[in-house]
């Protein structure tokens, strides 16, 4: 049986989400089924990843960091014609879909990541339906990593009937034995005592740090045993310091960095936070529940499609920091929850948030595509 040939396209020439989700989907391909192929930036940090997991990688000049780069569509076009791909799956690539079209493959996948509502000259008539008309004519199926993702799409006027929503998976976290956790602990400066609230994320103004610590300051007035580990970098990361200083919690509030490891981290918290403005579906809340760590998130709407609230974890009003302190006293004074929750936040990402499930949906979608479009074999 000759493979179904996909070619994926991305143009960020940094890791970032989008990369470690192709990275995920690669990991989990039905090899037997599936011909697999990335283009991407030259230079671009994943190319090493994806040739290190065995899939042919095409390097462009054009495209870099751009959606649509008129440059790029000849070299996308070259590739495709060589290929002869039965699917071309773009992340954000206008031009590859341009291409993709020109050189009439069967279907095009596009997955929309982002949670930033539609603004500018997008939203407005006549950029509006030109650039929708142009969506619609280009992507034969748009894959939503949520559903505030799908909205999005919606309102930006992609056919609905074309969307499908599958959530972001993750790789879990490896396991990290009780010797490494004490030695974190030791680290830090986290005894067995502490009750410790992470967060891992950028440092930077949409994940709404200063809603953290402002929650962790209140919180911390009644419930002195807790510890708070800020996981991440970013061009904020000296102003969050400097307000925690101003908040009087700079001695209970560490910041760690960049960490490409966080298994240790988030295995030594007893709840996983989210702060965030706007969020599609959080890498880290996923692999904090890979953990069985249970969650506090705002009630944004990709964060509460995450959790069940009560159950693998509470939410609180997006924005208020006493609505956050209140969820984190709840869950520190009753630890019953605490574990129970825990037990729940390990059953959801098993179901519904692995790296494998996630693959299995998304192959499932491109066969149905397939078989829906009376495509057969392509020579």
């Amino acid at each position: 049986m000759t493979k179904i040939r996909v070619v994926h396209a991305l143009t960020d020439t940094n890791f970032g989400g989008a990369g470690m989700l192709l990275l995920c989907c690669l990991r989990h391909a039905d090899r037997e089924r599936f011909d697999i192929s990335v283009v991407l930036p030259r230079g671009a940090v994943l190319c090493d990843r994806v040739r290190e997991l065995g899939f042919r990688v095409f390097e462009i000049k054009g495209g870099a960091d751009k959606s649509f780069d008129l440059s790029a569509i000849g070299e996308y076009k070259k590739i495709f014609r060589f290929v002869k791909p039965h699917i071309v799956h773009t992340h954000a690539s206008f031009s590859a879909r341009v291409a993709a079209k020109a050189c009439h493959v069967p279907k095009v996948f596009q997955t929309h990541h982002c949670a930033v509502p539609n603004g500018g000259l997008k939203s407005k008539f006549p950029f509006k339906n030109i650039i929708a008309a142009l969506e619609n004519r280009l992507t034969d199926r748009f894959v939503a990593t949520a559903d505030v993702a799908r909205n999005i799409l919606i309102d930006r006027g992609v056919c609905e009937e074309k969307i499908t929503t599958i959530i972001n998976g993750s790789e879990p976290l490896r396991a990290v034995s009780d010797e490494e956790k004490a030695l974190t602990r030791r680290k830090y400066g986290i005894s067995e005592d502490n009750f410790v609230v992470g967060i891992v994320a950028r440092l930077e103004s949409v994940k709404n740090h200063r809603c953290f610590l402002e929650g962790a300051a209140e919180a911390a007035r009644s419930h002195g045993e807790m510890r708070f580990l800020v996981v991440g970098s970013g061009t904020l990361e000296d102003s969050l310091k400097s307000y925690a200083g101003e908040l009087g919690i700079a001695d209970k509030v560490i910041f760690t960095g960049f960490a490409a490891d966080t298994a240790p981290l988030v295995s030594i918290m007893d709840v996983n936070v989210n702060t965030s403005d706007s969020e599609t579906s959080n890498l880290a809340l996923s692999e904090g529940f890979s953990l069985g760590i249970p969650a506090v998130v705002s009630d944004c709407d990709g964060n509460c499609a995450m959790i069940e609230n009560g159950v693998s974890g509470l939410t609180f009003e997006r924005g208020n920091s006493e609505s956050l302190a209140t969820a984190l006293e709840t869950l520190c004074e009753r630890r019953e929850l605490l574990s129970k929750m825990g037990i729940a936040a390990k059953q959801r990402y098993e179901q519904r948030f692995s790296a494998e499930a996630m693959t299995r949906s998304l192959e499932k979608l491109y066969l149905k595509e397939l078989k829906g479009a009376g495509q057969g074999e392509r020579k």
